[in-house]
Parts: structure tokens; C-alpha cells; sequence
């Protein structure tokens, strides 16, 4: 019953880790064919690695948190802040399906972050 009620968020979910999946197998692909040996075009190669791998590194983990969000469709959490255990706001989830935190917990840990 649970994921029938959120049908809509997982397939919002499925639709966007198919999306970032892809975009990770073409920044890997494209790593791969970015090495040149032409010796003025290294500190640019290098840079755009650099570039590459931060991306490379932040699709990773909007993977894993689409797969917790999915995870927590299936063990009835979704809606939950993990902080707080308080509702995520409708609006939230609706914008970003996989926000694990309500706006006051994300807004408070992105204060300390800071």
C-alpha cells in the first residue's frame, strides 16, 4: 500500500537515478578519452580531470540518495525527517523527491556546514 500512495515520487525517483546513472557512464567515458599527450595541453586536461571527478563524485551520491529515498518509500520513512522525525513538507518532497530532511533541519545543518 505504501508504494502504491507514492507512486508518483518513485517514479519521479526511478526516472531521475536512470537520468544521473547515465549522465556518470558519459563523464567516465569521457575521462577515459580526455587524456592527450600534448604537453601545453596538460594543466587544462588536468583541470577539466579535476572538474570531472567532482562531478563524478556528487552524481555518486545523488545515486545513493535516490536509492535511500527509494528504500525509504518501501519501509514506510519517506515522509519522515531523519533529524527531527517530524513530516517532510509536501512542497519538499514534491521539488526534491529524495530530500531527507525537513526545510528547518536542512536549513539548520546547512547553517553549521557553513
Amino acid at each position: 500500500m505504501l508504494v502504491q500512495k507514492y507512486s508518483v515520487q518513485r517514479s519521479k525517483l526511478s526516472r531521475s537515478r536512470k537520468e544521473t546513472l547515465d549522465e556518470l557512464s558519459h563523464l567516465r567515458q569521457e575521462m577515459m578519452n580526455e587524456i592527450d599527450s600534448e604537453v601545453e595541453e596538460v594543466d587544462e586536461q588536468i583541470t577539466e580531470h579535476e572538474t570531472d571527478l567532482i562531478l563524478i563524485a556528487m552524481l555518486e551520491n545523488k545515486v545513493q540518495d535516490i536509492d535511500h529515498a527509494l528504500a525509504a518509500i518501501e519501509s514506510g520513512r519517506y515522509e519522515n525527517c531523519e533529524r527531527c522525525g517530524q513530516p517532510i513538507e509536501p512542497k519538499r518532497l514534491a521539488a526534491k523527491p529524495d530530500a531527507r530532511l525537513c526545510i528547518s533541519c536542512q536549513e539548520e545543518v546547512d547553517l553549521v556546514g557553513s
